[in-house]
Parts: structure tokens; C-alpha cells; sequence
């Protein structure tokens, strides 16, 4: 019997990034209380900290926003 993927929201998928970054929960108990296998986890808490660098840059001029 197949299973139907859950989609998650960006918004959703940030939320439990942040409370994995906080460490008051290991990744196996906030894999617990989403229903989430913990290597999804890992790799969603891997792309936003790769990623992170992107918040502080300015598109419409390539500089990152500091440098205004």
C-alpha cells in the first residue's frame, strides 16, 4: 500500500529548522512529535544553514545589505 507524501510549507519546514537550531530537543524527539524521519530533518536543518548567507544579500543590487 503506497502512502501519500505530507507536503510542508516553507513556513512550516522554517519552524521546525528553528527548533532544531535551538537544541532544546534532539532531532529524534522533534522526528517523533512531526511524524518526520530524522534524516529529513537533518538535511532541511543542512539546506538552511547552507543557505543562511542568502538573507543578507540585497538582489536588486548584488551587495549585501550591510554595505547600503
Amino acid at each position: 500500500m503506497a502512502t501519500m507524501r505530507r507536503k510542508f510549507t516553507p513556513e512550516q519546514k522554517a519552524q521546525i529548522v528553528l527548533e532544531i537550531l535551538k537544541e532544546d530537543k534532539s532531532i529524534s524527539q522533534l522526528s517523533s512529535e512531526h511524524g518526520i524521519h530524522a534524516n529529513v530533518l537533518q538535511r532541511w536543518k543542512t539546506e538552511a544553514i547552507q543557505n543562511l548567507h542568502q538573507l543578507f544579500v540585497d538582489d536588486r543590487k548584488g551587495i549585501t545589505k550591510n554595505e547600503k
